[in-house]
């Protein structure tokens, strides 16, 4: 796992997690911005990106690497915690081991109950379609497509950064992420103790097992709050709406 870091080490830590398939560069709009008053702090993951040799193992092995990287900075402590998809999960598994590990926490469209039916056409999807969805071609197809979205905000660098990353993106990675992310992996009953303000969001387009995990999340924690935002799809808040995702992050620090 690599750890990117932005601005002054005095700032307050805050920590942004992406989701599976991509890396820091997910968060590559908002850098300049948040680290004005914030030291970021930005994992990527095992098996993404420049770690793309690294082997994924699980959301508990790469929720324990960072609790030991945030263990050995000056703070201890995070402002922030946000986590996308399968970051949200690595997340939330942080707040279960260490119950005043963030201030404040923001979960975007995960799921946090087994899903093993989800898992499997995933798999089905990428053992028989990998070397079509997976490289540079298919990459730059799908950037090209998305010129045709008025609403939607890609900037040449998340383009660049896209072609260049997906690919590299192995199978064993997709396989392994989806028998953890989805196929397996369960909220720890330990969320209960968690001292951190949690909010869940995810867009109105998401699949039900996103906003059912919302709803369980808040009857165990029932001063969690949960947000949705109309008219959009998975990830598509910090991916392509840049001045929404920032006032959303603004709001809650």
């Amino acid at each position: 796992m690599i750890f990117n870091t932005y601005g002054s080490i005095d700032n307050p830590h805050i920590m942004l997690i992406h989701g599976a398939g991509y890396g820091w560069w997910n968060f590559i709009n908002y850098i300049d911005t948040l680290s004005k008053s914030y030291y970021v702090i930005i994992p990527t993951l095992d098996g993404h990106s420049e770690d793309s040799q690294t082997q994924y193992i699980s959301t508990e092995y790469c929720a324990e690497q960072i609790i030991k990287y945030i263990g050995k900075s000056p703070a201890k402590k995070l402002q922030l915690l946000y986590g996308l998809s399968l970051g949200g999960q690595i997340a939330l598994e942080m707040m279960s081991s260490i119950p005043d590990i963030a201030e404040k926490a923001v979960i975007d469209g995960s799921i946090f109950y087994p899903q093993p039916k989800l898992a499997k056409i995933s798999k089905i999807i990428v053992k028989y379609c990998y070397n079509i969805m997976f490289t540079k071609t298919a990459c730059k197809i799908q950037m090209f497509l998305l010129k045709f979205s008025r609403k939607r905000t890609v900037t040449n660098i998340q383009k660049q950064m896209y072609i260049k990353y997906i690919p590299v993106l192995k199978k064993e990675t997709l396989y392994n992420i989806y028998d953890t992310y989805m196929a397996s992996y369960q909220l720890k009953s330990t969320i209960k103790n968690s001292q951190t303000d949690i909010i869940c969001i995810y867009g109105s387009k998401e699949m039900k097992c996103v906003k059912h995990s919302a709803e369980q999340l808040k009857k165990l924690l029932p001063h969690s709050r949960i947000i949705e935002y109309k008219g959009l799809n998975h990830g598509e808040l910090a991916l392509y709406y840049p001045d929404k995702f920032l006032n959303m992050l603004n709001e809650i620090l």
